[in-house]
């Protein structure tokens, strides 16, 4: 591997980090079963948004299904999170 593509690789995967960061902050992120890419709702205020990632928490631990998603970013480890951010994107 050439130099060069693997410094790309390492700032795109840094930047992709940084933006997804950002979204998780003041949105909830999941992905739809059967479709492409990534959702996410209006911006929403710290409380609404933790109660929501709590409720994500709770569901998953009680292993039931999450309300028409698949998966939540929000609640998955960050490295994870970034994969699928990026594989969908």
């Amino acid at each position: 591997m050439d130099a060069e593509l693997i410094i790309a690789e390492l700032l795109e995967t840094f930047l992709a980090e940084r933006h997804l960061k950002r979204l998780m902050k003041v949105r909830l992120l999941y992905v739809k079963p059967g479709k492409k890419g990534i959702f996410q709702t209006i911006k929403l205020a710290p409380d609404v948004l933790a109660r929501k990632v709590a409720e994500c928490h709770t569901l998953i631990a009680q292993g039931k299904p999450l309300p028409n998603a698949e998966t939540c970013l929000n609640v998955l480890p960050l490295a994870e999170a970034v994969k699928l951010y990026r594989g969908r994107s």
